[in-house]
């Protein structure tokens, strides 16, 4: 090879061109990121347990998913937490497990397990940990001149959309965008006066019937004072006397007769005017109960619709996930469609899960919806028994009543003769036994389904007073024919026979029927008046489903024309503003007339801009979290999106970036360290090299060797698949400072020989040959130290097998470079070099060869010292510290604010703004950002807030360029100008890389106590806070037991309870339904922006003061039941 080299060197220098081109194209193509992909042995499983205790969540959740994952095969070790409403296991697993293969065995290990908890546990949600969960950059965005709600217009349809397109960009979290939404917000007032309104029309026609029978009650008491009169005047005369009168006195009769019968016909008008009343009234609450129930039908009809395609779907997944999992069980691993078939099982599993959680949501909605259709059947049915006007004790009286007056009428009958007067008795019982009939009518129409019989009953009842009347008018004529008949009557006879004529009994029997009429009359209109308003209708889950099913569209399929041109036909249209929504129509009948939703509530359009926190220097801002692909690298994606927002910027001169966070900035500091520490390292090669030799040309030997090695070896690095990263670089650091030995010991050889008088050309070969076998076992035995680092695995592995392979790699490129690009270039450039002297170097030589003369002859002493040295390097190995990641000096400053716990959330707001305005008066600040707690886990990882306030973070930007020494006094001022804020401030200095190296495990101390008692785990922890809180070097100390919500429990009697029909879960809910006063109807789009439309009812909002004054309504016994009679109350947690 030296010899090749050097008769080819033309050869060579193509090489070496080939190595420069093709190592500046692999520079440039190569990505560039922090530390290498990471895969983090590490799982997360968390199951929401909605309003269950700890102790609860442990016993029902967590234990079942522990005993359900721990079998699962790489499993290390498990860990749990349970919180209120929540349970968290991670999962450890063993170094080099394949953690796609794990998310897969964990998801079917919670299938199997989901069955078997509660139904109100919500499905399990599997984690997995990764460097990725942490956002490449946090951008803040402001525009001058522009108000939260156009700045939040702009990052949705502008800065989100053109940053979403740069390439590597994953997804985009936004922070501080202001959401509008529909409030449909009930309002009292306007129930009220509507309540009045049904009232008084109510009243009004009720008024209206109980003036007709006052009037025929009136009727009544002026014929039974005629009647009275009559009596009064009818003496012991003598029957000669008595009859010579009948002529005058029949007209008397006849008119006494029409008279009763008139008031009768009058009386049986009041009541068909009674049940037409009734009838109006039950017809409007009834068709309102009914629209009601066929709206919960079509409600209904459309979920179980939603849920048979549901299944459908559900069942063409779990087929394909069978198909995908017996594919992959009859694939040997080893096979090279294997990984395929894992990734499209992986698929089938993901989509499986999805279509399982769709098929859930729908069954909810399934349950909700027959549970709205059952509610509307029994509203139906009640408003069907609410309207029963005649009970049966008063049909029993009324029939008892007409059954005496008939016997009555049959005893006068069989104690008078004269054909004449049968007819008119026979009349007479015809007509009670109408009134009979009547009697029987009014129990068979109890309700309100049966009033038509009635009305049948009492046009036959008007017939026959009509024939009554008639037969009344033949009382003259049939008095006369009793004046020649009966002249042998007795004066005792005469008396009986007047006496029984007389109208008395009619007149008793109308006096009952008045009686029962008005007592059905007293009862109907107490019903009436209870129901006249509109409580039961207007509730939010009514006004909610009501409102979702008027705003609807779909289509139905296709139709054709009579051209046989097909037209998609769709049914419905959704609302387009809020103008629509305030006039959905809910009433429409004659009583009441037209109710509209804006005559019972108030519409109007509301915002969160005061529900959280995002500011940077005071003004309102927006946060952008962009997190990358993980198959992109950090710096380029970082790059990109600061490039996109430098045109922005252009386009839009008004538009101000702060970059938060930006990993690329560490990133570019750290390669630009490394990179600069390679150039001073090769620069300061090349100068010691220079000095010793007092030559150039051997030197540019050297330094030619240098950027060739280093060149080539990222060329092996490009085509290995390695990328530009802390570890790798760090390789490259490593390798040229002893890379630069090869060609060093090669072309100093060849130095020597070519001072001794040889020829250049055979002074490159014979050097080069004679140091080859030195330079391999060198560079060998290097490569063998950092070698087994490819045999490890898990994060060891990913972390040191790319710096094993980039020292390989520089030093293999280096022992390439000396056995030939030295060599050449050596049989070139050193033709006409010359000896010469040393002084410095030869007298470096003397002394050296004098102590190492020294150290032969008294061996005890460099013995002695290297086992001093030995044993104080150990001692200080100890003594130093070890971090995973170094902390990096930037102008980044964290601060941590919290404020006191009885400030309001105004006050909160006010307090943090104050704090911000100190901050930039700090001299050396440019920028502060501020975050409330909704957002300060979204601003480190993907996560939500919790909607509390009071603690913020900010992040502070000092002047760019700062000095590690500037940071430290700006922080030290920051907390002087805050000392006297009634908040509590935490201020920290560094890149907040920290925190990544917290989550993987190598920052801080953590101690782990095991145990069952929960008290004595809470005082151990406190003993062991206090130990470490005395030791020096450790701050920030804490312990994972969270401070429990203030609690307010009722405990119920079970046995009271059941005496009056209730459980404890209808208690339950019952107890819910006044504590959830906002319902999601639906969703509208106005002016192209989506908004959610949220019923709102504050009307009957529940409080701790009234929470025992709380009213039951008992379906199934129709009694209400004070809560406040039959339960206990204790609290816990609470302060009272």
């Amino acid at each position: 090879m030296e010899k090749f080299s050097v008769k080819k060197p033309f050869t060579i220098l193509v090489a070496a061109i080939i190595i420069i081109a093709m190592g500046a194209v692999s520079l440039t193509h190569l990505s560039m990121d922090l530390l290498p992909e990471i895969d983090l042995p590490y799982l997360i499983v968390i199951t929401a347990y909605p309003g269950a205790s700890p102790e609860k969540v442990e016993e029902i959740v967590t234990k079942p998913v522990e005993s359900s994952l721990g079998t699962i095969n790489g499993v290390k070790n498990i860990s749990s937490s349970s919180s209120e409403g929540m349970s968290m296991v991670q999962m450890e697993f063993e170094d080099g497990t394949d953690m796609n293969a794990a998310m897969v065995r964990v998801s079917g290990a919670l299938n199997m397990l989901e069955g078997t908890l509660p139904d109100d546990v919500m499905t399990p949600n599997i984690m997995e940990i990764s460097l990725d969960m942490f956002a490449t950059m946090y951008v803040a965005v402001e525009k001058d001149d522009c108000d939260i709600y156009e700045l939040t217009d702009f990052v949705n349809y502008e800065v989100v959309p053109n940053i979403s397109r740069q390439d590597g960009v994953a997804s985009i979290t936004t922070l501080g965008l202001v959401e509008k939404s529909v409030q449909v917000e009930l309002n009292q007032d306007k129930i009220d006066a509507l309540n009045d309104k049904i009232l008084t029309e109510t009243d009004s026609r009720l008024a209206d019937a109980q003036a007709q029978l006052d009037e025929a009650n009136e009727a009544l008491e002026d014929a039974r004072t005629e009647l009275e009169d009559a009596q009064s005047s009818f003496g012991s005369t003598m029957s000669s006397a008595l009859f010579s009168q009948f002529d005058g006195q029949a007209g008397d009769i006849a008119d006494q007769m029409k008279d009763g019968l008139e008031d009768l016909a009058d009386r049986l008008e009041d009541l068909r005017d009674g049940i037409g009343d009734y009838e109006d009234a039950a017809g409007d609450v009834m068709s309102a109960a009914q629209d009601t129930m066929d709206d919960a039908q079509a409600l209904l009809a459309s979920a179980q619709e939603t849920q048979a395609q549901l299944q459908t779907v559900l069942e063409d997944a779990q087929a394909l996930f069978e198909e995908a999992q017996q594919a992959l069980e009859e694939t040997d691993p080893e096979s090279e469609n294997y990984q395929e078939l894992l990734d499209n099982y992986t698929r089938a599993q993901e989509e499986l899960l999805a279509a399982q959680q769709a098929y859930d949501e729908g069954s909810e909605e399934l349950l909700a919806a027959q549970a709205a259709y059952d509610q509307a059947a029994a509203e139906l049915a009640a408003a069907v028994s609410d309207f029963s006007f005649v009970s049966d004790g008063q049909t029993e009286e009324l029939r008892e009543e007409i059954t005496a007056l008939i016997e009555s009428i049959n005893s006068a009958a069989d104690d008078i003769d004269g054909s004449s007067v049968t007819n008119l008795i026979n009349s007479t019982r015809e007509l009670m036994s109408l009134f009979a009939q009547t009697a029987s009518a009014m129990s068979a129409a109890g309700s309100y389904d049966s009033t038509g019989s009635l009305d049948d009953v009492l046009d036959n009842l008007e017939d026959s007073l009509d024939s009554a009347s008639d037969t009344a008018d033949s009382i003259p004529a049939i008095l006369t024919g009793l004046q020649t008949a009966t002249g042998q009557i007795t004066q005792g006879q005469l008396d009986a026979a007047v006496a029984f004529s007389t109208a008395s009994v009619k007149l008793a029997d109308a006096q009952a029927q008045l009686d029962a009429a008005q007592a059905q009359y007293d009862d109907a209109r107490q019903t009436a008046l209870d129901n006249a308003n509109m409580d039961q209708f207007v509730t939010a889950e009514t006004l909610s489903q009501i409102i979702y099913a008027q705003n609807f569209s779909m289509p139905i399929g296709y139709i054709d024309d009579e051209n046989d041109e097909s037209w998609l036909l769709r049914v419905g249209e959704e609302y387009g503003n809020t103008e629509d929504i305030a006039s959905t129509l809910l009433i429409d009948n004659e009583i009441i007339g037209t109710v509209r939703l804006e005559d019972i509530a108030d519409i109007s359009v509301i915002d969160n801009a005061g529900e959280s926190y995002t500011k940077v220097n005071g003004q309102d801002a927006i946060v952008l979290c962009i997190y990358k692909s993980s198959s992109a690298g950090t710096n380029d994606v970082s790059k990109r999106c600061n490039k996109a927002f430098e045109d922005m910027k252009k386009e839009y001169p008004d538009l101000n970036t702060i970059n938060l966070v930006d990993q690329g900035v560490y990133i570019s500091m750290i390669v630009e360290s490394v990179f600069q520490s390679i150039i001073i390292g090769a620069i300061l090669a090349v100068v010691i090299l220079a000095l010793f030799l007092k030559d150039v040309k051997p030197t540019i030997v050297v330094a030619i060797s240098i950027p060739l090695s280093v060149l080539l070896a990222i060329v092996l690095m490009y085509f290995t698949g390695l990328e530009l990263n802390m570890m790798t670089l760090s390789g490259l650091s490593l390798g040229i400072g002893m890379l630069v030995d090869n060609s060093v010991v090669v072309m100093e050889n060849i130095f020597r020989l070519r001072g001794r008088g040889m020829p250049a050309p055979r002074a490159a070969v014979q050097g080069a040959k004679q140091v080859r076998g030195s330079i391999i076992a060198s560079t060998l035995t290097t490569i063998c130290v950092f070698f087994p680092a490819v045999f490890a695995s898990g994060t060891v592995k990913s972390l040191l097998y790319p710096l094993a392979l980039s020292v390989g790699y520089c030093l293999v490129a280096s022992l390439g470079i000396a056995m030939t690009v030295v060599p050449a270039s050596c049989s070139t450039i050193m033709k006409n070099t010359k000896p010469k002297e040393h002084k410095l170097f030869d007298k470096m030589l003397k002394v050296y060869e004098k102590t190492l003369l020294f150290c032969l002859r008294f061996k005890v002493v460099p013995l002695t010292i290297s086992i001093v040295l030995l044993a104080f390097s150990v001692i200080e190995v100890f003594r130093m510290g070890i971090v995973y990641i170094p902390e990096i000096t930037t102008n980044e400053i964290s601060i941590n604010i919290t404020t006191p716990e009885d400030m309001t959330r105004e006050e909160s707001y006010a307090a943090i703004d104050d704090c911000l305005l100190r901050i930039l008066e700090v001299d050396g600040i440019e920028y502060i950002g501020a975050m409330d707690s909704e957002s300060t886990s979204a601003f480190f990882m993907a996560g939500t807030g919790d909607g509390s306030y009071g603690s913020y973070v900010c992040n502070a930007l000092a002047t760019e360029g700062a000095s590690a020494q500037e940071i430290d006094r700006i922080a030290k001022d920051i907390n002087e100008s805050l000392a006297d804020s009634p908040c509590t401030v935490e201020v920290s200095t560094g890149s907040g890389m920290g925190d990544m190296s917290a989550m993987m495990g190598s920052s801080g101390i953590s101690v782990n106590i095991y145990g069952n008692d929960y008290e004595e785990l809470r005082r151990i922890s406190a003993d062991i806070t206090e130990i470490m809180e005395n030791q020096e070097g450790l701050t920030g100390i804490s312990d994972s037991f969270a401070g429990g919500e203030p609690t307010l429990q009722v405990i119920i009697d079970r046995d009271e309870a059941m005496r009056y029909g209730f459980t404890v879960a209808q208690i339950f809910a019952e107890i819910a339904s006044h504590t959830s006063t906002t319902t999601t109807a639906t969703t509208i789009t106005v002016d192209g922006v989506e908004m959610k439309v949220n019923i709102t009812d504050n009307t009957d909002t529940l409080t701790r003061e009234d929470l025992l004054n709380l009213e039951f309504e008992e379906i199934d016994m129709m009694a209400q039941t004070d809560m406040g009679s039959g339960e206990d109350m204790s609290f816990e947690g609470f302060d009272t």
